[in-house]
């Protein structure tokens, strides 16, 4: 009856560890979820609690016309921008806009101008670009990388289209496994998709919106105004899966359970004795 009578006080012991891991742990290791988020650039405005420069920092300043991404030529770093501090699971959709006010002409590479894009846990990535190109002109530009067997090299696949919008929108958007690709194109001020590729159903936590100047011998100058997040789940202080806090807030409710657990056996031998 004594052993029963232990082994009651210790399962009380579990479920109140269980219970605290379950109300408290959550709201320390991450945000509240909410289902949409958007943020405009106009006015001057700038969130350091969700966005984060990198690259040529001197190229990337807040202004009332938005946030102004301007390189002009120069050997230093020829791109910039922002990380979007976010996390995306489910199905989502990520809407970029956009005012184009000069585009460099590049000798060569990928292109000059604005890029929008999201890479997922397992580092599969995709970029939607308004850039102008040594050959092709000013398009937009759908771009998809896949990862090879090695974990390491991609290969890619991208399609494009003419464009000649001052005023922009970009759209990412999943649907299960499917990742389309969408902006607005020299027929239309709204966005039209560009096209659709197989991706994964993983949560997304890398977020850039860039410019980049790609070598070219003349400015490359845009303002960025306003992005928009919808997703079945989308937090902004996520804890990454091997995040050491984890492990701390297991250990903490370890010694907690290890201690409710010396105390029954302490209350046990009183009692006994």
């Amino acid at each position: 009856m004594q052993f029963l009578k232990s082994f009651s006080h210790v399962s009380s012991c579990i479920v109140l560890a269980s219970l605290f891991l379950s109300c408290i742990g959550p709201n320390i290791l991450s945000a509240a979820d909410r289902e949409r988020w958007s943020f405009s650039f106009l006015d001057g405005k700038y969130d350091l609690d969700h966005f984060e420069l990198y690259g040529n920092l001197a190229g990337i300043k807040p202004t009332e016309d938005g946030l102004r991404m301007r390189l002009p030529p120069s050997k230093k770093k020829d791109w910039g921008g922002i990380d979007v501090r976010c996390r995306l699971e489910g199905d989502f959709k990520i809407i970029g806009k956009y005012t184009i006010t000069e585009l460099g002409s590049p000798e060569g590479g990928t292109g000059a101008g604005l890029s929008i894009g999201i890479k997922d846990t397992d580092l599969e990535w995709a970029t939607v670009q308004h850039v102008k190109q040594r050959n092709a002109g000013e398009v937009i530009v759908a771009h998809r990388g896949f990862r090879k067997p090695d974990g390491i090299s991609y290969e890619s696949k991208s399609k494009s289209e003419k464009s000649s919008v001052r005023q922009g929108i970009v759209e990412i958007e999943r649907k299960g496994k499917r990742l389309n690709l969408a902006a607005s194109n020299s027929n239309s001020a709204e966005p039209v998709l560009i096209e659709s590729y197989d991706y994964t159903d993983k949560p997304v936590d890398y977020l850039h919106v860039g410019i980049k100047q790609g070598g070219a011998p003349t400015l490359v100058d845009l303002n960025f105004t306003e992005i928009s997040l919808e997703a079945d789940n989308l937090s902004f202080d996520f804890e990454p899966e091997n995040d050491w806090s984890i492990w701390i807030w297991t250990g903490v409710i370890s010694v907690f359970v290890t201690l409710c657990l010396v105390l029954v056996i302490y209350k046990t031998r009183q009692a006994n004795s």
